[in-house]
């Protein structure tokens, strides 16, 4: 008695030890978590401010842009050439921070009309991406493409351009205006960025065209392979990852220009973000840690002696569940013995189950298939049978057990006559797709007889008579020719169904 006494004491402090450390561990840890999420949604709403700052800038700029555009392209489509040239010198005066270069080409691709000044006249773009791009598209919307190396000068710029139809709405070239990424640089310029952070702007499909801290090798660069990249294409407007271009970890905010193939990320370096909140852990820690590391010391000295004995009964535990199961357990096919089945019938039988039914089976002809492939193939098959029944069972509380040599037997609690039926016939059917080769079977292949007996409760029939009953019903499935379900005569069965033997299908 003292010895128990003391065990159960230890056990005690052992959990109230443990729960007043993992009690305190978890209120710290909550409150360090919220004050994470409360540093991060600031953040994030910082990043996105500045982001839709940015997209309602450059959208408007390229929404003016397209209107003046469609101006020019109305004037051409009208014949009016003298009237499309001012409107692209209107152009350049209206946005001279964003526009390089405007111009009209021809079919072909030759400049026919330039802005006044401009050294354009006379070139060539019919190689431009872009001009394939209206050439084989019908739409006449904006497209945007680039980054491109002006012809005059090499001066960077994306270009923005618009297909032109003759009036037989034919291809007649396009209308193509230069904007200078060193505008998107002065409009990243206005934006204060704290220590790691950055702001990039992207074509639609991942190419860079402006980036602050700005790095002439970055600007062109295809990163829509990058995950930081690929998410914000994909549409995920806010998450962490870690950047392609100088391999920072960063939280991003992903905002689309509405109405044109570009978006802007507005990233913050972690590290900036936590680096308070990360302070505040360190400390929070180091007390946590040092008032939870007394109360382990604690629950370790109690648990030394405590895990002894426990340990013990542990193994006495497992040893005898390893061998309340081997008694119970077929060692051939893996499935359920005789004895657990007769255990199981009596425990049903005090609790009066309702509605059980028993299946008998008989592997066919199998003393034959022992004889023509010897032992070794009749246990292999013995295990394929079972598997199969074991698998074929539909609810949890199912059995299947050898009940000896190649007979099989099947519990099914809760199951009246009609679904007993039911999965007995799906036994086997799933037996006989095995195709397991008996040449002396009629069927060629190992099947299966069953036989069927159920009862509306247990209290009605003793269990050992249901099985005796199954038995009976499936000598008469062998007596009818084997590979079928008998149900018994003695159970009551469907009133539409007369016949209690069923040919296999």
């Amino acid at each position: 008695m003292p010895i128990r006494t003391g065990h159960t004491a230890a056990r005690l402090y052992f959990w109230l030890a443990t729960f007043l450390a993992l009690g305190l561990l978890a209120i710290i840890l909550g409150q360090l978590a919220e004050d994470r999420a409360k540093t991060r949604a600031a953040a994030t709403a910082s990043a996105s401010n500045v982001g839709n700052a940015l997209a309602t800038d450059i959208g408007g700029s390229l929404n003016t842009l397209e209107r003046m555009l469609l101006g020019v392209r109305g004037a051409i489509t009208a014949g009016d050439t003298h009237l499309a040239r001012e409107r692209l010198d209107m152009l350049l005066l209206a946005m001279p921070d964003a526009i390089k270069l405007a111009g009209a080409t021809n079919g072909n691709g030759l400049i026919v009309l330039g802005n006044a000044g401009s050294d354009y006249d006379q070139q060539n773009l019919s190689w431009r991406p872009y001009f394939a791009h209206h050439r084989e598209s019908p739409d006449t919307g904006l497209h945007i493409s680039g980054p491109y190396a002006a012809l005059s000068d090499g001066t960077p710029l994306i270009v923005a351009s618009l297909r032109l139809d003759d009036a037989q709405g034919r291809f007649a070239g396009v209308l193509v205006a230069g904007i200078q990424l060193t505008y998107f640089n002065k409009l990243f310029d206005r934006i204060g960025l704290e220590t790691g952070g950055s702001i990039t702007l992207f074509t639609g499909n991942g190419i860079v065209i402006g980036r602050r801290p700005y790095d002439p090798q970055v600007i062109g660069r295809d990163l829509s392979k990058f995950r930081g990249v690929s998410r914000a294409i994909a549409g995920e407007r806010v998450f962490e990852d870690v950047a392609a271009i100088d391999h920072v970890k960063r939280l991003y905010v992903s905002t689309p220009i509405t109405g044109y193939p570009l978006f802007i990320n507005v990233a913050q370096s972690t590290d900036t973000i936590f680096r308070n909140w990360a302070d505040k852990t360190m400390t929070i820690g180091a007390t946590t840690t040092a008032l939870v590391g007394g109360m382990i010391l604690l629950v370790c000295l109690l648990y030394c002696e405590n895990g002894r004995r426990g340990e013990m009964q542990m193994q006495l535990a497992e040893a005898n569940r390893q061998l309340h199961q081997a008694a119970e357990t077929d060692a051939l096919t893996g499935v359920a013995n005789r004895r657990r089945v007769e255990r199981l019938l009596a425990d049903y039988s005090k609790a009066g189950s309702t509605h059980f039914s028993v299946l008998m089976l008989d592997i066919d002809l199998f003393k034959t298939f022992n004889d023509r492939y010897g032992h070794e193939a009749g246990d292999k098959a013995l295990r394929a049978v079972a598997q199969t029944l074991a698998e074929a069972l539909p609810a949890a509380q199912d059995l299947v057990a050898r009940y000896g040599g190649e007979e099989f037997i099947i519990l099914l609690p809760h199951s009246n006559i009609d679904n007993a039926q039911t999965v007995a016939e799906h036994i086997r059917a799933r037996v006989a797709a095995l195709q397991i080769p008996h040449a002396d079977s009629p069927y060629h292949t190992i099947t299966v007889s069953i036989g069927l007996a159920g009862v509306g409760n247990l209290n009605d029939l003793p269990p050992e008579e249901l099985v005796r009953l199954a038995d009976k019903a499936l000598y008469r499935s062998k007596q009818a020719g084997r590979n079928r379900v008998t149900i018994s005569p003695f159970v009551p069965q469907k009133a539409n169904e007369s016949d209690s033997t069923r040919e296999a299908a």
